[in-house]
């Protein structure tokens, strides 16, 4: 009894700790973030939110819609990212601050996700109170890294927040069904298809970047649950519908390589140099989280250097 109630003491001052910890690194972040709510709309803000109207914003709910569905940020028009800015509609255009705070609000709920996810990974290679305590430290470093700050800071960003909360939802899912699938098939595709089906699709409608979700999850699946015994029909059900979408969008720009090469004559590079540069700043991210460097953290890179060779400039080979 004595032995239960010491162990049952243990895991309470761990929960608390935990508790604690989060609160701590929520509270830090909104501290940190409360000077940049007070900035203007600046860059694609204005062209983004300006149909909006000039005076107070929507009017009608033919404007609504209007506004949700008229394409102006990617191909697929981002109706749920351009919805999320109506909450916020009573404040345009003269008042940022709603808009940042509802930015905030979702770089805090990602951060909530992101450790329910890092949590659930770490649990299966490492004992609950350690994976707890690494789970913290993944969130802390999220919500304060340097690198997330303009996006969170800058408004029209909040495609990318919106995006990020969706894809985490969806691995959410994902994971619930996959660790129920053995036990209980039924309910654990549902969980799975909830996951890449709805909520990708609620991804893909907030930002284009959502069609990468299917992805990440094949991504746990070759890794994270690589080692976990599964049926070798789930197992194969898993690769053919995580692997169809990937498979479609590479079709998709075989396809249409011709038409989308096309669009870069009119750009001061090619598609190939295009290509190449991402994979130098794919690298430089990379470095910018272990060792964050205050000239690269900015939203204006239109004097990053063009790699027009593997050799030109060195870099890109070596990325």
């Amino acid at each position: 009894m004595q032995k239960s109630s010491y162990f049952s003491g243990v895991q309470s001052r761990h929960n608390l700790g935990l508790t604690v910890g989060l609160l701590a690194a929520f509270v830090l972040t909104v501290i940190c973030y409360w000077p940049s709510l007070s900035g203007p709309f600046v860059f694609d803000d204005i062209p983004n939110l300006q149909p909006m109207g000039e005076r107070g914003g929507l009017v009608s709910a033919d404007h609504y819609f209007e506004f949700i569905t008229t394409p102006r940020a990617g191909p697929l028009g981002r109706p749920l990212s351009l919805a999320s800015f109506t909450l916020n509609a009573d404040a345009w255009p003269a008042d940022p601050r709603p808009f940042r705070i509802t930015n905030l609000i979702l770089h805090l709920v990602n951060g909530l996700l992101l450790f329910v996810f890092a949590r659930h990974v770490f649990s299966l290679c490492r004992d609950r109170r350690t994976a707890d305590r690494l789970a913290l430290l993944c969130v802390a470093m999220w919500l304060l890294h340097p690198l997330l700050v303009s996006t969170t800071a800058y408004i029209i960003q909040r495609m990318t927040l919106l995006c990020t909360v969706f894809s985490l939802a969806g691995l959410l899912c994902y994971m619930r069904g996959r660790s129920q699938l053995a036990a209980d098939p039924p309910r654990g595709w549902l969980w799975i298809i909830a996951g890449m089906g709805g909520f990708g699709l609620l991804a893909l409608l907030s930002k284009e970047s959502g069609i990468l979700l299917p992805l990440y999850a094949l991504t746990l699946e070759l890794t994270v649950y690589g080692s976990v015994t599964t049926s070798s029909r789930h197992r194969k059900l898993l690769m053919a519908m995580l692997g169809a979408p990937i498979i479609a969008c590479i079709a998709y720009f075989v396809i249409n390589w011709g038409s989308i090469a096309y669009g870069f004559q009119f750009r001061p590079f090619s598609l190939g140099e295009r290509l190449m540069t991402e994979a130098v700043i794919l690298v430089d991210y990379l470095r910018q989280i272990v060792a964050p460097e205050l000239s690269g953290l900015g939203i204006i890179h239109d004097d990053y250097p063009v790699s027009t060779g593997l050799t030109s400039p060195v870099s890109t080979l070596l990325s």
